[in-house]
């Protein structure tokens, strides 16, 4: 026979059951990992699209800066103006100088070209809101004009000579360097204006981009706090996974080790948990009561025996699980064919490894067997 250790097994068994009593290798390490990397990729690409957008933009406004400011110095109004004040001077003085009060009208359409120049210069000055400098340009045009209203009045009444005496005065020079002059500081006004328009656009943008820039940031906090918390929550299931699993592998084999126990008794022998519920019955209980083990476990004493007996069992293993001592009493047992027979009883109460009592240990042998085994 081969050599039983104190515990009932043998060597074979014992290199078994320490090999069963490993703890799962499963680990969460062993799952395929979230992306992290991929994740964080794609924030930067995003971030780095969100910068070269800003910059395409910021490239647009400069860009458009540029022509604003050209388009300021290439004014056709300003050409128009310099082209039709230059044009009545020189056609005023060649009035002045053939005498003719007509000449003007023949060459050129003075009133005309007078209103159309001032209605230009208006509305120019309504949109710019420039109403230091454009008043004064206005001013100094309207002068122009009357001096050349003037001088075509003195033609008009046979004064050519003073006519041209007129244009050809200091003062009336005057008034016209300042009319260039002004309309170079108006230029100089205007591609002012478009420069702040042009920084008010890069603030807005900036602020736009910074916005941008701070969700994004806010997106890849987030997405790494989700992450983490995916991760912590994974972890914790595979190792909760695992503890279940240990556990039942646990259960099973202490269920093994119980049944492999009760059944080298030759007495009755059964295992109850706190609830009263069989866990564990042997061979003999089995063939007394005349049912089969799957029959019994789970199942308590009232699913078993008569309702008074059951309640005397159950008060029994309850003062064993209170009081932690054994208990050894004689009662009655029915079997199936309604006979009954006497048996001795022994409960004592079993604990875990942290010596929690978590369920009742009884055998019951017959008392006629007893008596017989008795010298």
């Amino acid at each position: 026979e081969a050599f039983v250790d104190r515990r009932g097994s043998s060597p074979e068994s014992n290199k078994g059951r320490r090999a069963s009593d490993k703890r799962p290798q499963r680990r969460a390490s062993d799952k395929k990992p979230f992306p992290l990397h991929l994740l964080t990729a794609m924030m930067l690409g995003t971030i780095l699209f969100v910068l070269f957008v800003g910059a395409e933009k910021y490239h647009d406004y400069t860009t458009d800066l540029e022509q604003a400011q050209q388009a300021i110095l290439d004014n056709p109004l300003k050409k128009s103006l310099i082209a039709s004040d230059d044009g009545r001077t020189m056609s005023v003085l060649m009035a002045a100088r053939h005498g003719d009060p007509q000449w003007f009208e023949k060459h050129r359409q003075f009133d005309n070209r007078q209103q159309k120049d001032l209605n230009h210069l208006r509305s120019l000055i309504a949109d710019t809101s420039l109403t230091s400098v454009g008043e004064q340009l206005q001013a100094l045009y309207e002068s122009s004009v009357k001096l050349d209203k003037e001088a075509l009045a003195m033609i008009a009444a046979g004064k050519a000579g003073q006519a041209q005496e007129l244009l050809e005065k200091q003062d009336y020079l005057n008034i016209k360097q300042q009319y260039s002059s002004q309309l170079s500081a108006l230029d100089l006004v205007l591609v002012r204006k478009a420069e702040a328009a042009h920084q008010q656009k890069l603030v807005v943008s900036g602020i736009y981009l910074l916005v941008w820039v701070c969700f994004i940031v806010s997106l890849v906090l987030l997405w790494v706090k989700l992450y983490q918390s995916i991760k912590l929550w994974y972890v914790m299931r595979c190792e909760a996974e695992a503890r279940a699993e240990y556990a039942q592998q646990q259960y099973n084999l202490l269920l093994n080790r119980q049944n492999a126990l009760l059944n080298h008794i030759h007495d009755m022998a059964w295992i109850k948990d706190t609830d009263g519920r069989y866990i564990a019955v042997n061979e003999p209980f089995t063939k007394v009561l005349q049912r089969s083990p799957a029959e019994l476990i789970g199942k308590t004493d009232f699913d078993i025996f008569p309702a008074f007996l059951a309640k005397k069992y159950q008060e029994e293993d309850r003062q064993v699980l209170e009081s932690g001592d054994a208990l050894m009493t004689e009662t009655e047992l029915y079997l199936p064919d309604k006979s009954t027979i006497q048996i001795f009883v022994t409960k004592t109460p079993f604990s875990d490894d942290s010596n929690q009592i978590v369920g009742t240990v009884g055998i019951g042998s017959s008392v006629n067997s007893l008596n017989e085994a008795s010298p």
